[in-house]
């Protein structure tokens, strides 16, 4: 005490201890004073002490918490709900120097994300906003987690309730961490990450720490059911079953390397579908108005392209009310240039349904071109015999997954076996 003076001192778990260990603990923040050796010190500190919520529920029955409870305050500090705060802190404690191996693109984000989602709670209904009941009855375990970590609505929704929904994100998450169990409370907790990353470091599997070593690291732990209470957990729909929130994350790790996988083919980039959505907006916006547009070729005035938006809408499942789709298009935007006037348009961010459907529709009709660009790098590593052509195609998919997105020759094997397994069999 004498050394934190004019600063701060922790007790670490303190409940863990006889009560009567820091019983004078109350005269001491009461006088600010202490004696030691017959000499009584002035103090000036901030006493602070940690435990978990088990002890605190004890310590709240004794004859003694009273004259505690005056002269403390209780705060409580849930395990984070943000997958990308919780991926930083690992990405900074699993760096090649320290596992003594590469570190494979999104290790640690999957880790982050399955042990954020095993926190989470099924969203309670009774005092939502009435347009959202359905739609929090129905929120999954991974949308809410978007939600916590980018504000990002599931897609599918009516504009008007999607903006309504990420703009209840903080009261969802204030109802949650004041319920009982709160959220936060419960679920994996980052010592158990650890051991995670810890296991699949030391795989003889894969050579890097990677999500495939992860995914079977956190498999192992699901199976020491009576070691942890979170894996007791009665499941409530997908919240709390963690096999089928760990299949929830693969899909979603399957969604990021299929995507890196296919930029680094050559196929469109996400630029191009922005920049589709962006022409979407200026001919539909002519066509409503009855205007032209500019050819970017002539740079004449010509009529709105009517097929090409009926083409974009057929791919984005519009159907019938094309002209209301058209205008809640551009109610979007006119609303975020009030909201943020001089700022460019982020059309991938205001219409992800939108982009995520034009990318889908795109990438189907390339299925077949990316299962044989994967066959052949794995050929190529496996030092099968190809064609020169195949060879090329395989090696620019090879070298652009490593100078573009992090991996090294001996994580892209494991990364492209996966990825033809899970989605292209």
């Amino acid at each position: 005490g004498v050394d934190a003076n004019r600063g701060l001192i922790e007790f670490s778990d303190l409940l863990k201890r006889p009560i009567e260990a820091f019983k004078y603990l109350l005269g001491t923040c009461e006088t600010s004073r202490v004696t030691v050796g017959g000499v009584i010190l002035y103090l000036d500190i901030l006493f602070v002490g940690t435990t978990n919520d088990k002890y605190v529920d004890a310590f709240t029955r004794t004859p003694d918490f009273p004259s505690f409870k005056g002269r403390m305050e209780l705060i409580r500090v849930p395990y984070l709900r943000d997958y990308e705060v919780e991926r930083e802190i690992y990405e900074m404690q699993f760096q090649q120097a320290v596992v003594g191996r590469h570190v494979s693109p999104h290790a640690t984000w999957a880790a982050a994300l399955w042990a954020v989602l095993t926190r989470l709670k099924r969203p309670d209904t009774d005092g939502a906003p009435p347009a959202l009941k359905t739609v929090l009855g129905g929120l999954s375990p991974l949308s809410k987690a978007d939600l916590y970590a980018h504000g990002r609505p599931p897609a599918g929704l009516k504009p008007d309730v999607a903006r309504e929904l990420v703009q209840s994100v903080a009261w969802m998450s204030e109802d949650a961490a004041a319920a009982s169990p709160y959220e936060g409370g419960f679920g994996a907790s980052p010592r158990e990450i650890r051991s995670v990353l810890l296991s699949a470091a030391r795989s003889q599997d894969v050579a890097c720490l990677h999500p495939v070593a992860v995914f079977q690291a956190i498999r192992d732990l699901c199976r020491q059911k009576q070691l942890y209470e979170f894996l007791q957990l009665a499941p409530s729909g997908d919240y709390h079953d963690v096999q089928a929130l760990l299949e929830a994350v693969i899909d979603r790790y399957a969604e990021r390397v299929d995507r890196e996988f296919q930029v680094a083919m050559g196929l469109v980039s996400d630029d191009e579908f922005e920049r589709l959505l962006q022409r979407y907006a200026t001919h539909a916006s002519a066509f409503l108005k009855k205007e032209s547009v500019v050819d970017p070729i002539t740079r004449s005035p010509v009529p709105p392209d009517e097929s090409f938006l009926k083409d974009i809408e057929d791919r984005c499942g519009v159907g019938d009310g094309r002209e209301r789709a058209r205008q809640d298009f551009l109610g979007r935007i006119a609303a975020f240039s009030l909201d943020h006037p001089r700022e460019p348009v982020p059309y991938r961010e205001l219409y992800e349904g939108w982009f995520e459907k034009l990318r889908a529709a795109y990438f189907k009709e390339n299925r077949g071109e990316i299962r044989r660009t994967l066959r052949w790098v794995m050929d190529l590593l496996d030092g099968t015999k190809l064609r020169d052509d195949e060879r090329a195609a395989a090696a620019r998919a090879v070298s652009q997954l490593v100078e573009r997105f992090g991996y090294c020759e001996k994580c892209v094997g494991p990364t492209v076996s996966f990825l033809a397994v899970r989605r292209y069999a």
